[in-house]
């Protein structure tokens, strides 16, 4: 129960961040994006990784981390552009990682 509560927060925080994308919310972009990386980090926990997927699982979760604090440096240095940019891209990385969770919960 607690991984599908942690897969639909992720789907839910995905889909606010994409429309705040689409509106160019600044401020929204950035709290949707670190709530859809929380989500899914927590979906991450709840998974049991096979040994062959470990490597991949760290890679994917990696990426997801870094468009996470590329976004954040975008904040900081109040680069609207780049937070908007940065803040698709931080979506793409949570539903990628998302994906992987899920089919490994298959």
């Amino acid at each position: 129960m607690a991984l599908l509560t942690a897969e639909f927060a992720t789907e839910q925080a995905l889909a606010s961040l994409r429309q705040a994308v689409t509106g160019g919310l600044i401020t929204e972009i950035a709290q949707w994006a670190a709530l859809a990386t929380e989500a899914v980090m927590e979906a991450a926990r709840l998974v049991d990784v096979p040994g062959e997927s470990a490597a991949s699982c760290t890679t994917i979760r990696d990426s997801v981390i870094s468009c996470l604090d590329a976004m954040t440096t975008a904040v900081e240095a109040d680069d609207a552009d780049g937070v908007v940019t940065r803040g698709e891209l931080v979506g793409d990385a949570v539903a990628n990682f998302a994906v992987f969770l899920k089919e490994l919960g298959t």
